[in-house]
C-alpha cells in the first residue's frame, strides 16, 4: 500500500530543500563580503543628542514627583489633590512621549551616519559589534566622526 503524504509536506519539503541550494550557493559571496562593526552601545551612549533627551527626562521626571508630592500636601480637600495627581501624571506622560521622540530622532541619526560610512567605505555590511566573533573592521571611529562627536 501506498503512502499518502498531504500536498503541504510536498511543498515544505521543495521550500526546504531550495532555501539550502540557495544558501549553499550564496556561501562563497557571503565569504567574500566586505563586513564591517561598530560598537553601537558606546555610539549610543557618548551621542550629544542621547544626553540631552537623558537629562531632559531627568528634569521631566523631577518634576512630575515634585507634583505628585504636591498633591499629597495637608489641607488640599479631595478634589484638588485629583486635580494635582493628574497634572503629575500628564507630566509624566508628556516626559515619556518627549523622551521616546528624542530618542527615535536619535536612533535616526545615528543609522544614517552608519549608513554614510558604510557607503563611503564600500562595506556589504555593517552590524553591531556584540554580535561580531571575529573578523570584519571596526568603524566605531568612523561613525562617531560622522557624527561629528569623539
Amino acid at each position: 500500500m501506498k503512502e499518502v503524504i498531504p500536498m503541504q509536506t510536498k511543498i515544505t519539503k521543495k521550500c526546504a530543500t531550495l532555501f539550502f541550494a540557495v544558501l549553499f550557493l550564496m556561501s562563497p559571496a557571503l565569504a567574500f563580503a566586505q563586513s564591517g562593526y561598530v560598537d553601537y552601545l558606546a555610539v549610543w551612549s557618548k551621542n550629544a543628542d542621547v544626553q540631552a533627551a537623558n537629562a531632559k527626562y531627568k528634569d521631566d521626571m523631577a518634576q512630575a514627583v515634585a507634583a505628585s508630592k504636591a498633591a499629597q500636601a495637608p489641607g488640599l480637600s479631595d478634589a484638588d489633590k485629583t486635580d494635582k495627581q493628574f497634572q503629575a501624571y500628564k507630566l509624566v506622560l508628556e516626559a515619556n512621549k518627549s523622551h521616546s521622540l528624542a530618542y527615535a530622532a536619535a536612533k535616526k541619526k545615528i543609522l544614517a551616519a552608519i549608513e554614510k560610512v558604510r557607503q563611503d567605505k564600500n562595506f556589504d555590511m555593517i552590524i553591531n559589534k556584540a554580535f561580531v566573533l571575529a573578523g570584519g573592521i571596526d568603524v566605531t571611529a568612523d561613525v562617531m566622526t560622522e557624527l561629528g562627536e569623539k
